[in-house]
């Protein structure tokens, strides 16, 4: 039973972090977005372990300059997931 519901648990974060991915994509898309609200994304992103290589294909970047554009803007307020 542990198992099943720890397996239960890891496809919820998975699904939850794909969607905030989406969400990342769309406010990538949206020419009138604020910066406000695609930095928000790429923090809820973040939290749920997407990491820049995602994010940044997501917004169809490289990691790098995903990174270069956004990590200030997130820096210190994403309580990110470690993976072990």
């Amino acid at each position: 039973m542990k198992d099943h519901d720890e397996r239960s648990l890891v496809e919820h974060e998975h699904a939850a972090k794909r969607a905030v991915l989406n969400m990342v994509t769309m406010w990538n898309r949206t020419a009138d977005a604020s910066n406000a609200n695609r930095i928000e994304s790429i923090r809820t992103a973040l939290e749920f372990g997407a990491t820049w290589s995602e994010l940044g294909a997501a917004m169809g970047i490289s990691r790098q300059l995903a990174h270069r554009r956004f990590a200030n803007g997130v820096r210190g307020t994403v309580a990110i997931k470690r993976k072990h």
